[in-house]
């Protein structure tokens, strides 16, 4: 071996040492950036320094739209299109129907995204063809891929757990002539199962597609299913050395870098779009870009398509050119002078005849400079890499400016006064809402504002030449407390209820006694001791320490009871019951928040005509009571009750033939169940009146079970039940 050749192999292993050595102390995920020139070429036995730990690391993937949100015209980023050709022609779906669902064309499939992470298809019963909801994703060749989901059988067969649907997983790189295969299960009614599938990528794009098709299914009806939890993640071993990425500047249309010759480059830019290469055998690669916008950053990612991968390492796109930096706002009270810049760069400010420098650092920089006079020019310039920026200029304003005064402001104020300086803008801020007013030349303002509750901060400052005081806060205090309302007390009553404002304090007054509670939720109800008619009692309520005026209500006499018998409709005319207590004059009836005609009370028993105005079971029905001056004493809820009949006929069920007991049914059944050998079934309703069904396959097994049949009403009443002849074919 030539000296020389010694040489460039000693610097080669002291760069590649450096390089792994560095490697260790980076946290896991690191990457380094080396200009290209700077980099000597490896051989891949010295690549073996540079090699990451071999282990397993995940891979970024994107599968967009996993929670199949829906425009009117459109599920972003999924596709719903015929068994086939993963990157044939999808189905046009055309506008979302009132229900929900998207609707392949002329056929009977559709889909219904919930946009919360689900997806519902629907399918003609009888039609075998497959259908699939699909998606191309950006791979790398090599990388194992898994795509997670879970589907749940809707609805479609008569009963849980029967099968729905037949459910594959495909993918198809985008040199494969055919879609893989790599799943083949059922999906069944009212059981959740989740799927998971791994596959290795080919090439650098692959259609994935889960496919739904109704083969041998139990369905009965349309069947609809639904998937939903999609994932997908990425792996490989990480046993390939970081590639180097030489500076990307915004004027650049190439990558350039160093790597293990040989290996597959990927260009990954910011937009998510990328580009692929190779390095060459001298450990370099070159790839061509569009020009990339500064700050934009640019992933480089190696990989051999047999499953290995290097770290991703990433650079960030500068400028070509030195921006000049920003100044921030220089009062005459400031001795710093503060901006942004670009790391590193040094910048000059120039003051007259004087100059100051300093570095920026994080993106910023601050330099002392001796206060200045307002309007005074400040001008400013960095410089990096030999380059220098154009110059920014700012003026020195007005120094401080004192905060506002702001006078008391109550709950009952639409205005907020107080004083400034002259032809100031004082801004009020409530919440997050701003308002303005200017003040006067006698140093007041007025700022119109809606009504704020009790306690509001209120934050005032003032700006004057472009400069802001410090701020003033205050607090809303309480205006004028509205009085509560009473409702009517009787001699029966033990509380006092009535309206008021939520959070106020109640105080009863009657005689020289005194009651308080709170309201809550509008409301109060407050305890006090029966009291004698023509009491007068009187209520005020507080709120944060501020009184309301009083109002009163007077005591009145009342019954003491009143009942309602059960109404049946078709069967009763009148509603009836009793009452006590001399003080009903008057009886009336209210049907769904109606009250019907009162007639006059001649005693207890009564009764009421009710026939033609309770017509329905659902009806809400109560009797009310009156006084001569019409004031509401009792009030009961009447128990509304219909007359249910109905008939159910079964046919025969024959053993080993007959999976249902099957017959007809009439009147008001709306559920029904089997009795066998003195065990009665589950109820399940009526849905195909005036037939009716019932699974039996595994209940009935010999011909000397005892099974009936039996019908009840929507209220669980049994209706009707007939025996069911077992026989044999």
């Amino acid at each position: 071996m030539t000296n020389k050749k010694k040489a460039n192999k000693l610097v080669k292993i002291t760069v590649a040492s450096a390089i792994a050595l560095s490697a260790l102390a980076q946290p896991l995920g690191s990457f380094m950036t080396v200009k290209a020139a700077e980099a000597p070429v490896t051989t891949k036995a010295e690549s073996k320094l540079l090699q990451s730990t071999g282990l397993k690391a995940s891979v970024p993937v994107t599968l967009k739209n996993t929670q199949f949100t829906s425009t009117e015209t459109s599920i972003p980023g999924w596709e719903i299109a015929p068994d086939g050709n993963l990157f044939g022609t999808p189905y046009d779906i055309g506008s979302k129907q009132s229900d929900g669902y998207f609707k392949m064309g002329n056929s009977d499939v559709a889909v219904k995204p919930d946009g919360q992470g689900g997806i519902e298809a629907r399918l003609p019963l009888g039609r075998a063809n497959g259908h699939v909801i699909r998606q191309t994703i950006d791979t790398v060749p090599g990388v194992t891929y898994t795509f997670n989901w879970t589907h749940k059988g809707i609805s479609g067969a008569p009963f849980d757990t029967g099968l729905l649907d037949l459910s594959r997983f495909y993918t198809q790189g985008m040199n494969d002539s055919a879609s893989t295969r790599l799943y083949n299960g059922s999906i069944f009614q009212g059981i959740e199962q989740n799927r998971s599938v791994s596959f290795m990528a080919n090439s650098n794009k692959t259609a994935i597609a889960i496919l739904f098709a109704v083969v041998n299914t139990d369905a009965t009806a349309n069947p609809v299913v639904r998937f939903s939890n999609i994932s997908l993640t990425a792996s490989a071993t990480e046993s390939i050395a970081s590639p180097t990425i030489s500076t990307v500047t915004d004027n650049d249309t190439v990558v350039t870098g160093t790597g293990e010759a040989g290996q597959n480059v990927k260009v990954t830019l910011a937009d998510g779009s990328f580009r692929t290469g190779v390095v060459d055998e001298d450990g370099i690669f070159s790839i061509k870009i569009l020009k990339q916008a500064k700050d934009k950053v640019i992933k480089v990612l190696l990989y051999d398509g047999q499953g290995n991968i290097s770290p991703v390492a990433s650079t960030t796109v500068i400028s070509d050119v030195v921006a000049p930096p920003t100044i921030n706002t220089v009062t005459s009270d400031d001795t710093t002078v503060k901006g942004t810049g670009v790391n590193g760069a040094t910048v000059t400010l120039t003051i007259g005849s004087a100059t100051y420098t300093g570095t920026v650092s994080g993106g910023e920089y601050s330099i002392i400079i001796p206060k200045q006079s307002a309007g005074t020019v400040i001008s400013a310039k960095e410089s990096l890499n030999g380059r220098t920026s154009t110059s920014v200029n700012t003026t020195v304003t007005q120094g401080t400016v004192a905060a506002p005064t702001i006078n008391t402001v109550t709950t009952d104020d639409t205005t907020v006064t107080g004083t400034g300086v002259k032809g100031a803008v004082v801004k009020l801020t409530i919440g997050g809402t701003n308002y303005t007013g200017l003040v006067d030349n006698d140093g007041k303002y007025s700022i119109v504002i809606p009504k704020q509750a009790f306690g509001t901060a209120i934050v005032a400052n003032q700006t004057l030449n472009t400069k802001t005081s410090t701020n003033t806060v205050v607090s809303v205090t309480q205006g004028t407390v509205a009085a509560p309302t009473i409702s009517a007390v009787t001699t029966d009553d033990t509380t006092v209820k009535g309206t008021g404002i939520t959070g106020a304090v109640v105080t009863i007054t009657i005689g020289s006694n005194t009651y308080t509670g709170a309201v809550t939720g509008g409301n109060y109800s407050i305890t006090i001791p029966k009291q004698a008619a023509g009491t007068v009692i009187s209520a005020k309520q507080t709120v944060n320490s501020k009184a309301s005026a009083s109002v009163t209500t007077t005591v009145v006499s009342t019954q003491t009871t009143l009942t309602a018998n059960d109404f049946t409709i078709g069967a009763d005319n009148y509603i009836r019951g009793t009452y006590t207590g001399s003080d009903v004059a008057k009886l009336a009836i209210e049907v769904n928040g109606v009250v019907q005609q009162k007639i006059t009370a001649t005693g207890s028993p009564y009764q009421y005509y009710a026939k033609g105005k309770v017509t329905a079971g659902t009806d809400q029905v109560y009797v009310i009571t009156y006084n001569a001056s019409g004031d509401q004493l009792k009030r009961v809820k009447v128990n509304v009750q219909t007359l249910t009949s109905g008939a159910i006929t079964p046919a025969t069920f024959y053993i080993g033939t007959d999976n249902y007991v099957t017959g007809t049914l009439t009147g008001d059944i709306s559920k029904f169940s089997l009795t066998i050998n003195g065990v009665e079934t589950a109820k399940i309703n009526v849905t195909t009146a005036p037939t009716f069904r019932y699974y039996a396959n595994n209940l009935i097994r010999n011909l000397t079970d005892v099974v009936t049949v039996n019908g009840y009403d929507n209220a669980g009443k049994l209706l009707a039940s007939k025996s069911v002849t077992v026989s044999k074919r």
